[in-house]
């Protein structure tokens, strides 16, 4: 895996896409983009952010610049959200990931390699 800051890839309009990670192997590939974006009022809010259609359209791009069949998402969430996944028409996943950012580092540590090990193995139908 490699900070895709690192190069450049234009989507649909002038200038570079950067999404926070991506993967690309012989078994598969994967982009990942992280948010930052943290509502404090109700924890509700920060699930609706994290799917919103804007974030959607964003990984959409992003898997369509790069020519990927697989998008993810982190975002700081709880330990009692489910990861859910989204399968739009034109055959792009987009998964969500929760991210603890409350946890003990043990916990914390191994959602993160979930999330690695969600993005290695590919999209799941």
């Amino acid at each position: 895996m490699r900070n895709a800051n690192s190069c450049g890839h234009r989507c649909d309009r002038p200038g570079t896409a950067a999404p926070g990670l991506r993967r690309i192997s012989n078994r598969g590939a994967a982009v990942l983009d992280a948010k930052y974006k943290i509502e404090i009022e109700i924890e509700i809010e920060i699930e609706k952010d994290a799917d919103s259609p804007d974030t959607i359209y964003q990984l959409l791009a992003y898997c369509t610049a790069l020519g990927l069949p697989a998008g993810h998402v982190v975002y700081a969430g709880t330990s009692t959200e489910a990861r859910h996944t989204y399968t739009l028409t034109t055959g792009t996943t987009i998964t969500f990931h929760p991210l603890d950012l409350t946890a003990d580092l043990h916990i914390l540590r191994r959602q993160i390699n979930e999330i690695a090990s969600d993005m290695a193995n590919g999209p799941s139908m």
